[in-house]
C-alpha cells in the first residue's frame, strides 16, 4: 500500500497538480531510499530554511523516487535531506534545484543529485604513466620480464570542455585522465573489463568537487557510461557517447 493516498481538502475543490522526481547520489549515481523531499514555496526560501516547516513533505522509495500529488498552483523550491529528520545534520546529505518548479507546469521527472558539503572524493588511483614498460616478477631463483601490451580508449562526444574520466573495477578507481579539452583519448590502459565514469570538472582543478549550500554550489556533474567496456591489448577503442 506504498502507493495509497487519501485526500482531503478544507475547500470545494481538491487541489490536482502533481511534481515528481528521483533522488541519486551525485558522485556515485545510486539511487537513495528513504530521504526527504521537501517542498518550499519560494517566497520563504533563505538559509534558515530548516528552521522552519516545509509546506509539503515526501519520502523517496526503494528507487529514490518521489512524488508530490495534491499540490496548490504555486512555484516551489525542492530540498532534499538523507538523515533520519527533517533538520540538516553534519554528517548527512542535501540536494536541492537550482531553479524553482511551478506546479502548473507540465513537469518533467526531476532529478536532484545529494551530496555531503564536509566530504572529498580522495581514492587511490593508479596512474596510468607509473605502469612500466615491462613488468618483472621475482621468484626464489629466476628474474622473468614480461612485456605490458596495451590498449588505448578514445572517447568521442560533442563536448569540449575540462572533463575527468575514470576506468574503475568494483567501484575502484584504476585510472583517472583529466582533460582541459577534448580530444579526449585515454592511453596506455591495462586490458581488462572497466565502468567508465565521466565528471565536469568545472573548476579545472583536476578532482571532483562537491556541493554547497549556503552558497547554493552545485556538486559537479558526474555521469556513468551505461555499459561494461573492454580494453584489449594493442586494440585502439573508440567510443562514442552523448553527454549532453
Amino acid at each position: 500500500l506504498d502507493t495509497l493516498n487519501y485526500a482531503f481538502s478544507n475547500t470545494n475543490q481538491i487541489d490536482t497538480l502533481s511534481i515528481s522526481g528521483q533522488l541519486q547520489d551525485a558522485y556515485i549515481l545510486k539511487k537513495i531510499e528513504n530521504a526527504w523531499i521537501m517542498l518550499y514555496e519560494t517566497s520563504r526560501i533563505n538559509t534558515s530554511i530548516f528552521q522552519e516547516a516545509p509546506n509539503y513533505v515526501a519520502k523517496t522509495d526503494q528507487h529514490g523516487i518521489f512524488n508530490f500529488p495534491n499540490l496548490k498552483a504555486k512555484k516551489y523550491q525542492i530540498v532534499a535531506l538523507t538523515g533520519f529528520d527533517l533538520v540538516y545534520n553534519e554528517d548527512e546529505q542535501i540536494a536541492f534545484l537550482d531553479n524553482s518548479v511551478d506546479a502548473k507546469l507540465e513537469n518533467d521527472l526531476i532529478s536532484l543529485f545529494a551530496f555531503n558539503p564536509i566530504t572529498d572524493i580522495d581514492s587511490a588511483i593508479i596512474k596510468t604513466s607509473n605502469i612500466p614498460e615491462d613488468s618483472i616478477s621475482i621468484s626464489d631463483t629466476t628474474i622473468v620480464k614480461e612485456k605490458v601490451l596495451y590498449g588505448n580508449l578514445e572517447i568521442n562526444c560533442p563536448l569540449n570542455s575540462p572533463a575527468i574520466f575514470q576506468l574503475l573495477q568494483n567501484e575502484k578507481i584504476i585510472n583517472e585522465f583529466v582533460f582541459t579539452k577534448s580530444p579526449y583519448e585515454l592511453t596506455r590502459l591495462t586490458p581488462g573489463k572497466y565502468q567508465l565514469k565521466y565528471i565536469l570538472d568545472a573548476n579545472q582543478d583536476g578532482k571532483w568537487n562537491t556541493g554547497n549550500w549556503g552558497d547554493r554550489i552545485q556538486p559537479e556533474k558526474v555521469i556513468n557510461y551505461p555499459n561494461e567496456i573492454t580494453i584489449r591489448s594493442n586494440w585502439d577503442l573508440e567510443l562514442d557517447w552523448d553527454l549532453d
